[in-house]
């Protein structure tokens, strides 16, 4: 089958959209959702130094996204804390645990790469050749996270919809 983009041999499937790209083709939507999401929230405006913290996988793609895809911004790796980037799944993981246990929504900044699947992220990595390693789960996390995938599977668009939910119960 054909890359939907470009027409080019089609390797990934992109389950949200049901859809088949080739790696190149890919590789730009996921950047694209990035770079949608920095110019929702308006992160990047003007010309800024940037202090990426790269303590984990998720934080070394961001860093590649952000050198590959705003030339404006200087980018400086830091040891210093910074909001975790979390994925998609790490954000349902938080709001279905938190309604699980009764307790109030957690309050998440916003994340670049919240509208990204952790298996996307681990596609996207390996053709950018970045050594990427999955959040190891445990206990109730995982059990979660084994329960959207399997919803997943039935409701390709479930997390993007608990996102959206989680984002406008937060709006004041």
């Amino acid at each position: 089958m054909k890359c939907v983009n470009c027409r080019q041999e089609g390797e990934v499937l992109l389950h949200s959209l049901g859809k088949l790209f080739c790696k190149q083709c890919f590789a730009e939507v996921i950047e694209q959702r990035v770079r949608r999401l920095a110019n929702t929230n308006k992160l990047f405006k003007q010309r800024i130094n940037l202090r990426v913290r790269v303590s984990n996988s998720n934080d070394e793609v961001l860093y590649h996204i952000i050198n590959k895809r705003f030339k404006h911004i200087k980018i400086i790796k830091s040891l210093k804390p910074s909001t975790p980037q979390h994925t998609l799944d790490e954000l349902c993981i938080k709001v279905l645990k938190s309604l699980l246990q009764s307790k109030p929504l957690p309050s998440l900044g916003i994340s670049l790469l919240e509208s990204t699947e952790e298996s996307e992220l681990i596609e996207y990595a390996k053709i950018e050749g970045i050594n990427y390693k999955p959040i190891k789960r445990t206990g109730i996390d995982k059990a979660i996270h084994s329960m959207l995938l399997s919803i997943k599977e039935k409701h390709p668009n479930a997390l993007f919809n608990i996102r959206k939910i989680y984002r406008k119960l937060q709006k004041p």
